[in-house]
C-alpha cells in the first residue's frame, strides 16, 4: 500500500456516509447555511467545494480519485508519513492553501500556500533539526487553534478534535 492508500483508509474512518445536515455550511453549494442547494457531503466530499457533483451517488473510487488529485498530490509522498497525513487532512477540512500555509509557518518557509521544492526543503530541514513528530505536533496545534475559533466549533468541534487527535497517534 502507498502512503496515500494508508491515509485514505484512515480518512474514511472519519468521513463516510452521506450527510445532508442543514446546519453544516459545507453541505450547501453556497458554503453557508441556507445558501444555494443542500446537496450534502459523502466520503468527505462536500457541496460547498464541489457544487456541480452528484454527491449522493458518489462512489468510493470516485472519492479516492478526487482526494488523490486535490488533497494528497504525489509530491506529499516525499514527506515523513505523519506530516503528509496531517497536511492532507488539514487540506480536506480547511483547503490546500491554508493547510500548506500552516506547514510553511511551522517550518519557517514563506507562507504562500503553495507546496513546492522550497517548502519540501524547509520541511526536511525542520525535521532534521526538531524531528518529524515535533513538526507535526506544531502543525496540528496551529490547526486546532484555527478550528476552536470557528463559529461552528460548538456544534462540530468535538468530532474535529477526535479526528485531529487520531492523527497524533500515527
Amino acid at each position: 500500500m502507498s502512503l496515500f492508500d494508508d491515509w485514505f483508509a484512515q480518512l474514511m474512518e472519519h468521513e463516510g456516509a452521506y450527510s445532508d445536515d442543514p446546519r453544516d455550511p459545507g453541505n450547501w453549494t453556497g458554503g453557508k447555511e441556507g445558501v444555494g442547494k443542500l446537496l450534502g457531503t459523502k466520503y468527505g466530499i462536500a457541496a460547498n467545494t464541489f457544487p456541480t457533483l452528484d454527491i449522493r451517488n458518489l462512489t468510493l473510487a470516485d472519492a479516492a480519485g478526487i482526494y488523490r488529485v486535490r488533497y494528497f498530490p504525489q509530491s506529499f509522498e516525499a514527506l515523513p508519513p505523519g506530516i503528509a497525513w496531517a497536511l492532507a487532512d488539514a487540506a480536506v477540512n480547511s483547503g490546500m492553501s491554508r493547510a500548506v500555509k500552516w506547514l510553511q509557518q511551522v517550518v519557517g518557509s514563506p507562507a504562500d500556500g503553495l507546496f513546492g521544492p522550497a517548502t519540501l526543503r524547509a520541511v526536511q530541514s525542520a525535521v532534521q533539526q526538531r524531528g518529524a513528530a515535533q513538526v507535526r505536533a506544531h502543525m496540528l496545534t496551529e490547526r486546532a487553534l484555527f478550528m476552536a475559533a470557528l463559529p461552528t466549533f460548538s456544534t462540530y468541534g468535538r468530532g474535529w478534535f477526535r479526528r485531529l487527535f487520531s492523527l497524533k497517534a500515527f
